[in-house]
């Protein structure tokens, strides 16, 4: 493939991504916590619950339910939470109600509706945190939707599997901490991210500090452009076509770099600024998918989510700058502890150091393609 035709693909993944977008699915449930009581109401996939379906269609008849009602409230108690210091509180007058379709009340349901009453904790017993593991294999299960309420307090929760217990109306320092840490380590055990921004910080180092200042710049901007649009807009992307766009922008550039190298000179700083911005916006969606936040203790519905938005981005931004300097300071330490005859020598190790992280991004690319497709 040509060098244009190359970067043309890359932009056009770019740009595709966000009109690919679109709304998840999200099953719900409400916590509203009033005096000495968080009432719960809440929507729970059939298919989350184990060894009830007798016939094996992913729907629930009144016999089924019937016949494992005790169950299906140990499950329950089970898979939803609400904790303080002490453990969990305990989840009183448990009612369970089938969710037929409307149009066949009395058809088995694919849903459970789960109703009951969390004893709460006295001021002294410290903050609430609330927990959600009842997910089904199927798609519309992968993700719940929980709004808590106390008085014109209003929060929303998201939760997926293996999500942590999450804290239910926190203040803002502690919405603000704990997603900066989030982003943090989203960056650093992702290595594909890792191995996208080592290859970019490699091709444009070459370059000059103009460069690499544009770069980042690119890259900041994009990615913090599909991630605001995630976060303020609801727009989801699926991971089954974003994963796999991350590895086709890992062998992207590589492939561009790998040419600029053997030709010896560089793609223009437009064009590879909008190379790293197309990319960014793919990564940017991935990350708006690992984002997970709930509002904060406000009256509105928007909550803390800018303080949430903030956090996580500063996590991430702050990670990044961190690599990147760490990286160009241990090149420019090396280069002023190196006597200056042999910097000849550096300078070839450097350019050969290149070469192979263009070559190994090319190669972990192609394999995480193919792993995720």
């Amino acid at each position: 493939m040509s060098l244009r035709g190359l970067f043309c693909v890359c932009l056009a993944l770019g740009l595709w991504a966000p009109a690919q977008a679109h709304l998840m699915a999200a099953q719900r449930g409400t916590l509203n916590l009033v005096g000495s009581g968080g009432f719960v109401v809440m929507a729970i996939a059939v298919d989350a619950l184990r060894r009830v379906d007798d016939d094996g269609d992913g729907r629930l008849s009144a016999a089924e339910l019937g016949r494992h009602a005790p169950a299906i409230e140990a499950q329950v108690r089970q898979g939803l939470q609400l904790l303080d210091a002490q453990g969990p509180r305990p989840l009183q007058a448990l009612m369970l109600t089938l969710s037929p379709d409307d149009r066949s009340p009395q058809a088995p349901a694919a849903e459970l509706v789960v109703m009951g009453r969390f004893a709460l904790p006295d001021a002294a017993d410290g903050p609430l945190r609330l927990a959600f593991t009842l997910f089904g294999p199927q798609a519309s299960g992968l993700e719940q939707r929980i709004t808590v309420t106390r008085g014109s307090q209003r929060q929303v929760l998201l939760f997926a599997p293996g999500r942590a217990p999450q804290a239910v109306l926190p203040s803002a320092q502690t919405v603000l901490i704990e997603q900066a840490v989030e982003g943090a380590r989203h960056i650093l055990v992702g290595p594909d991210h890792l191995l996208f921004l080592a290859l970019m910080l490699a091709s444009a180092s070459s370059a000059g500090w103009r460069r690499l200042a544009a770069t980042l710049t690119a890259f900041t901007a994009g990615h913090a452009l599909t991630l605001a649009l995630c976060v303020l807009a609801g727009v989801r992307a699926s991971s089954v076509w974003v994963e796999p766009a991350i590895a086709l922008t890992l062998i992207g550039l590589a492939g561009l770099d790998l040419q600029g190298r053997r030709r010896g000179r560089s793609l223009s700083l437009p064009l590879h600024g909008g190379l790293v911005f197309a990319c960014a916006l793919v990564h940017g969606l991935a990350l708006g998918n690992a984002f997970q936040v709930g509002g904060g203790p406000e009256g509105d519905s928007g909550g803390l989510l800018w303080v949430a938005l903030l956090g996580f981005n500063l996590g991430i931004e702050a990670t990044q700058l961190l690599i990147a300097f760490g990286l160009l300071g241990l090149a420019h330490a090396l280069r002023r502890v190196v006597p200056l005859a042999r910097q000849p020598r550096l300078a070839s190790a450097l350019k050969q150091g290149g070469w192979v992280l263009s070559l190994l991004s090319l190669g972990l690319g192609g394999l995480w393609l193919v792993q995720r497709l």
